[in-house]
């Protein structure tokens, strides 16, 4: 699963930190090809993406989207032209899945 953001023309895209267009607004149940529908949850538990495995000590964390396209992570951006947008609370970190289960309550904080 991945998060999602608005994109161009009521389109889906992959949400970043970096893209204004793609604040996460939700993660991604379904896949599919440009042009393809896909199906996306906006709240509840969700499987999400992180560049590498939170630790089971992180669980409760806040969760933001990352700057890698399609990514969370437990860091808040903070890079000029960056947006912080909260996508919920860490709840399956193991130390040993990136992708684990994360409860989804979308927030967008700051544009940098």
């Amino acid at each position: 699963s991945f998060v999602v953001g608005t994109g161009d023309a009521g389109k889906l895209q992959k949400a970043a930190a970096a893209t204004a267009k793609a604040r996460g607004i939700g993660v991604a149940t379904t896949g599919g090809n440009a042009g393809q529908a896909v199906s996306y949850k906006i709240v509840g538990v969700v499987t999400a993406k992180f560049g590498s495995a939170p630790a089971a000590t992180d669980n409760g964390k806040i969760v933001y989207v990352d700057s890698t396209a399609g990514q969370v992570t437990l860091t808040p951006p903070n890079g000029q032209g960056q947006s912080v947008v909260q996508m919920g609370y860490l709840l399956g970190g193991n130390g040993a899945d990136s992708s684990v289960e994360i409860f989804l309550d979308t927030q967008h904080i700051a544009d940098l």
